[in-house]
């Protein structure tokens, strides 16, 4: 993760001329399992990235970074329902703007769902945020921020960009969308990435077989190594229970076999995104084009 926001650090540096105070990380598609993942992996790589680049600031007073994470979930069984006629839409479902952050939500952590789109058919499903990481210190006011706050509690929530506003910032659409833009665009970047690398995510024989083989070859590497480093272990007893440090093993094992099988496809994937143009789009307008789509949301 701290890889791909290095350009996003220094680009933000070279244009106000300081490195940022803080982060707003929304990340969709995680499952509950797997949120101690996102802390462990995610959130450090981006806290060593920054790190890393301030380390080459010599010199530069730079506070530390505050990172505030939310997890945006639509795969959950929990759907609302209008209780008044007045509060439904035409077909059932509740308005925009629905937030429910209690009863039915944590007793110890930060969560809240919003429905801030118009089902156009079927069940309408909110969106479920859960905060796993709040440096910033924002209230749960500021990052629901419905529309209908009070005065008071929209010059509060107003000094801070919140999860509410921001589903209607998505730039293909005039309304509110589903869920966190940011986390929306994500998405559509990696429906673009899986444009690039379809052939292995829908392989035909010849690179199903590549990647296979491939696979086979690290995995015998990186298991020739562990017998190497295990070379003076005696061998487990029947019935032997694994050890926390031989479980901690295995999976450093498997990232090591996921590391090598990235690095060997990563090259495969930037040869394919930096392929060159065809000779009909090798003229002034192509050259635009190409521009726009490098500076810009292109994916889009």
């Amino acid at each position: 993760m701290g890889d791909f926001l290095v350009d996003h650090f220094t680009a933000w540096y070279n244009f106000h001329g300081k490195f940022p105070e803080n982060v707003l990380y929304y990340r969709d598609g995680v499952s509950t399992s797997q949120y101690d993942d996102v802390v462990d992996v995610e959130l450090a790589g981006i806290d060593e990235a920054f790190d890393n680049l301030v380390e080459a600031q010599k010199g530069v007073d730079v506070k530390p970074l505050k990172i505030t994470a939310v997890i945006v979930t639509k795969r959950h069984s929990t759907r609302f329902f209008p209780r008044q006629k007045n509060d439904e839409m035409t077909n059932g479902n509740c308005k925009p703007g629905l937030l429910v952050d209690r009863s039915i939500t944590s007793p110890y952590y930060t969560d809240f769902y919003i429905q801030s789109h118009n089902a156009i058919k079927g069940t309408a499903r909110s969106a479920h945020y859960m905060v796993i990481r709040n440096d910033m210190g924002m209230s749960t006011d500021q990052l629901e921020d419905l529309v209908s706050l009070t005065d008071e509690r929209r010059d509060i929530a107003n000094k801070e960009v919140q999860t509410h506003k921001l589903n209607y910032t998505y730039v293909r659409a005039t309304l509110g969308v589903s869920y966190a833009a940011p986390a929306y665009y994500a998405d559509r970047l990696c429906e673009r990435a899986r444009c690039y690398l379809r052939k292995y995510y829908v392989p035909n024989n010849n690179a199903r077989s590549d990647a296979r083989n491939q696979l086979r070859i690290e995995e015998t590497t990186v298991d020739q190594n562990r017998t190497t480093t295990n070379a003076n272990v005696p061998p487990r007893p029947r019935g032997h229970k694994k050890t926390d440090a031989e479980i901690q093993a295995e999976k450093t094992d498997a990232k090591d076999v996921a590391d090598r099988m990235y690095n060997w496809l990563n090259p495969i994937a930037k040869k394919r995104w930096n392929a060159e143009r065809d000779d009909v789009a090798k003229n002034p307008a192509g050259d635009d084009r190409q521009r726009h789509m490098l500076e810009t949301m292109y994916w889009m």
